[in-house]
Parts: C-alpha cells; sequence; structure tokens
C-alpha cells in the first residue's frame, strides 16, 4: 500500500464513518494517497457516495496540490488538481448536493408565491458586479459557493437575497 498523504484516518477499506460509504480498496487507497480524492469524499462528491448521507455543514475550503500521477482518462481532472489557482486564492466548494437542493426549493417557493417577478437589467447587473467581487464567487461556474445558487438566476429574481446580506430582495 502507498504511503498516506491525507488526514484520512481509515485504516482498511469498508465502511468509512467519516465520508459516511463504504469504499473498496481501490477507493479507500485513493483516499489515503491522492488529496483531490480526500476532498471530493470530504464535499460529497467522491466515487459512490450520495449527497443525501452528507450533512449541513458549510462547505469546505480546499487548496489544490500538485498531483505526481494525474488520471490519464480525465483532463478536467488535470486541470483541476494540478498547482495553485492563478489569484492564489483557497478554491472554494459549493454545498453539498442536499444543501443545494434546499436552498433552491426555498428561493423558488418564495419566487413563485410572490408572482415571480424580476428586476429590472439594472438592478440585477448590480447584483452580478457585487458578486463579481465575493470571495464566495465561483467565476468559472458564474455560481454562489455560499448556497450554491446560479446567479444568473438567482440576481433576476426580487425575491432573492445574497446570504451573506450583500444585497437584498426588491420590495
Amino acid at each position: 500500500m502507498e504511503e498516506k498523504i491525507t488526514p484520512c484516518n481509515c485504516p482498511m477499506a469498508g465502511y468509512c464513518s467519516r465520508h459516511k460509504i463504504t469504499k473498496n480498496a481501490h477507493f479507500h487507497n485513493l483516499c489515503r494517497t491522492r488529496q483531490d480524492y480526500f476532498d471530493m469524499y470530504e464535499n460529497c462528491s467522491g466515487p459512490g457516495q450520495e449527497f443525501t448521507n452528507c450533512s449541513d455543514e458549510p462547505p469546505h475550503v480546499v487548496i489544490p496540490i500538485d498531483v505526481k500521477e494525474p488520471c490519464p482518462s480525465c483532463e478536467a481532472h488535470k486541470k483541476e488538481s494540478v498547482g495553485l489557482p492563478d489569484s492564489a486564492k483557497p478554491e472554494v466548494k459549493l454545498p453539498s448536493m442536499w444543501q443545494q437542493a434546499k436552498n433552491l426549493t426555498k428561493a423558488v417557493v418564495k419566487h413563485v408565491a410572490t408572482g415571480a417577478k424580476e428586476v429590472s437589467d439594472e438592478v440585477r447587473e448590480e447584483r452580478l458586479k457585487i458578486c463579481d467581487g465575493c470571495e464566495y464567487h465561483i467565476k468559472a461556474q458564474n455560481r454562489c459557493a455560499k448556497c450554491g445558487c446560479m446567479l444568473s438566476s438567482k440576481s433576476r429574481w426580487r425575491t432573492s437575497a445574497c446570504p451573506i446580506n450583500k444585497w437584498g430582495p426588491v420590495e
């Protein structure tokens, strides 16, 4: 077995109480020796992991590391896991799928209940400008890492509000 380089504490393959999944020997080894796989499990997106088993904790902050042996069949993996981002800021991950689903459901119910009204283009642009400078903005996906929302939609709805109160609903 390769040398452990991640915080994984599972001594062998089987049920992992930290990640709430049964890992076979291969996935256990990847979790122990590859920071990118450990981070996927931490963020409830590891192979075989179900988002319904994850907690509502805030997103984990992950700083990518150099990978000695990148996955030969996955170009996206190579691009995302090697080196620090250009901004040298930690990469912010989305909340669990479960938390994102809950956030979206609340937002849609409120939006529809108030007539599905939208803001003017000027208000939308101002909201997006605020988001663009925010530490939780995932620029590549135009999403909010705090709530998981797609900002192209969230910024249009009158009832929407920033989860950290940088902008609020329009009356």
